[in-house]
This record gives structure tokens, C-alpha cells and sequence, in this order.
């Protein structure tokens, strides 16, 4: 049997800022158990009466940080450390030159999340699952910035 089969991901940041500025921050994401669980009942064809296994939204929260440091996130996690700020619909697209590859993208426009000092995120099936989560260094959301999220997952 071959146990060398793992899922991961990385998130991209583009921040734009109003006066035409752009800036680029990424970093890796936590694949949690719940989430790896939902991919494993898809392949069982135990999925019930709907399907719901699909990555629906990404939430933004500002629990991600405890005291400065960045919070590890464990696999076993089923919400984000504090409160969702934002809840914004995915676009999915597969990678055409590698099947094995989604990448979700989303945007925090101008007036989303304003006031918050963004430190984690999470992508969350349309059961309301988490599949991932990713914690950061915090990110000040102001109405004088857009983010356009990409979060790539690969399934190697």
C-alpha cells in the first residue's frame, strides 16, 4: 500500500490598495480531520441524500494570534479561534495542466471586513465543515484595501 498519498495547501494574498499600490503575502494552511473525513465518505460514495462535499465559502476571522504569536493550528480543529468577520463565496477552477490541483479564490473587497485586524481564515464545505484552516500574521482590513484570496489545494 502506498501511504505517500497527502492533500495540502497554500494560500496567496494580492492586496490592492485604492491608490494603485499592490502587495503579495502567502503562507501554508492546516488540512483538518473533518475535512479529510468528508473527502474519504465522497470516495465511499457515502454521501447521503445531497451532496455537499464542495467548498462553498472562505471565512476571515481575527481569532489568530494569542499574544503576538501566530496560533498553531491543530488537525482536529472545527471552527476558527474567535469570530468570523467576513463569509465570502469561492470561484473553483482546476488546474488544466495538473487535474490533481483546485485552486478557490475569493475577495474581501473595499468594504468588507473593515476595522478588523485579519489573522485567520478557513475554506468551509457547504455543510458547514471546515476543510482547512490557516492562521497569520494580522492583516489590518481598511476600506482603502481589496484582497483577492487564492487558496491552492493539491491532492498528491
Amino acid at each position: 500500500m502506498n501511504d505517500t498519498s497527502k492533500c495540502y495547501g497554500h494560500v496567496t494574498a494580492k492586496i490592492i490598495n485604492k491608490n494603485g499600490e499592490k502587495s503579495v503575502i502567502d503562507f501554508k494552511n492546516a488540512v483538518l480531520v473533518g475535512g479529510r473525513a468528508e473527502l474519504v465518505k465522497v470516495l465511499a460514495n457515502k454521501i447521503g441524500a445531497t451532496y455537499e462535499q464542495f467548498v462553498s465559502r472562505m471565512i476571515f476571522g481575527d481569532g489568530g494570534t494569542d499574544g503576538g504569536n501566530v496560533r498553531y493550528v491543530d488537525a482536529d480543529r472545527t471552527g476558527l479561534f474567535g469570530l468570523t468577520r467576513a463569509s465570502k463565496p469561492v470561484v473553483a477552477s482546476i488546474d488544466a495542466t495538473n487535474t490533481t490541483q483546485v485552486t478557490f479564490t475569493s475577495v474581501l473587497g473595499f468594504d468588507d471586513a473593515n476595522g478588523y485586524n485579519l489573522s485567520e481564515m478557513a475554506l468551509v464545505l457547504n455543510n458547514d465543515i471546515l476543510y482547512s484552516m490557516a492562521t497569520f500574521s494580522p492583516l489590518s482590513k481598511t476600506s482603502d484595501i481589496q484582497i483577492v484570496w487564492n487558496w491552492r489545494v493539491n491532492l498528491l
